[in-house]
């Protein structure tokens, strides 16, 4: 019986492989050039004889974030970047204050229009007469925003904060029986650091201090009113209630756990006078 022969496929024969292979070499000479690869020596000798003349624009604002950019070009166009200047650059944003209003006026009238920018607003009312007090604040098309003081029936020295959405003009509507002014702030930047003593009279918002970890407070009165402290961010948005009493406080202490680091301020109730002091 005749034996029948095999024929292997051809990836598995030698010869067809070392075909394949050759054919490849081939077409690779053709693209490439013969198969070698040649560099532009006039090209290298340029950039490397080249010196550049970096001129760069001035920074940027610092915006919000800490970071400036400027654009630097080469005027001799080596192609060279390795000595580039910096294009971003990290720096501190300080936000600008803007003044601070004064209004004032004698007996029920409504103000003249201001502007408040976006952010907190800081009210800080007086008047000595003892007769009925109140003053509303609303937004140029006649909004009601907040009641700042209500149906006061002695001499008023406090402060008030709002919260301002929209930037644009505000005025305030006052019901009162002698004189009466108004002191507006709108503050941006802080440099209180803790440790820090605060202390003061009565109704009142505190100067803003910066806040980066956990810290304690602690805190006391001496009226008979109503005593209580709550934190706020920069925002305006609650943190914590601090303490919440009737009457006379010798000591009262709150751990609070700061998550986001930024400017806080305390918003005081008081009938006499109060201490607070973080640690």
């Amino acid at each position: 019986m005749p034996t029948q022969k095999t024929t292997k496929p051809l990836y598995q024969n030698p010869w067809a492989i070392a075909l394949f292979i050759f054919i490849g070499l081939k077409i690779l000479a053709n693209l490439f050039g013969n198969g070698s690869i040649t560099f532009d020596s006039t090209e290298a000798e340029t950039h490397t004889n080249c010196t550049t003349d970096w001129q760069c624009t001035s920074w940027s604002k610092c915006s919000e974030f800490g970071r400036q950019t400027r654009t630097c070009s080469d005027n001799k166009s080596c192609g060279i970047y390795y000595d580039k200047p910096d294009t971003v650059q990290t720096c501190t944003h300080i936000k600008v204050e803007p003044d601070p209003i004064l209004i004032s006026g004698r007996g029920q009238q409504t103000s003249k229009y201001f502007e408040l920018e976006q952010g907190i607003a800081i009210f800080q009312m007086n008047t000595n007469h003892k007769g009925y007090f109140g003053i509303t604040l609303y937004d140029e098309n006649g909004r009601y925003i907040k009641s700042l003081a209500h149906n006061v029936v002695s001499s008023f020295n406090d402060s008030k904060f709002v919260m301002i959405h929209n930037p644009s003009k505000y005025f305030l509507n006052v019901s009162a029986n002698g004189n009466w002014e108004t002191y507006i702030t709108q503050p941006r930047n802080t440099t209180k650091k803790i440790p820090l003593n605060l202390s003061g009279h009565g109704q009142t918002i505190s100067e803003s201090f910066y806040l980066n970890e956990t810290r304690k407070f602690s805190m006391s009165h001496e009226g008979s009113g109503r005593f209580s402290i709550t934190l706020y961010n920069e925002n305006g948005d609650h943190v914590e209630l601090l303490t919440n009493n009737i009457g006379s406080v010798e000591k009262s202490l709150k751990l609070i756990s700061i998550d986001k680091p930024g400017n806080y301020f305390l918003d005081i109730s008081a009938t006499g006078n109060w201490k607070a002091t973080i640690e």
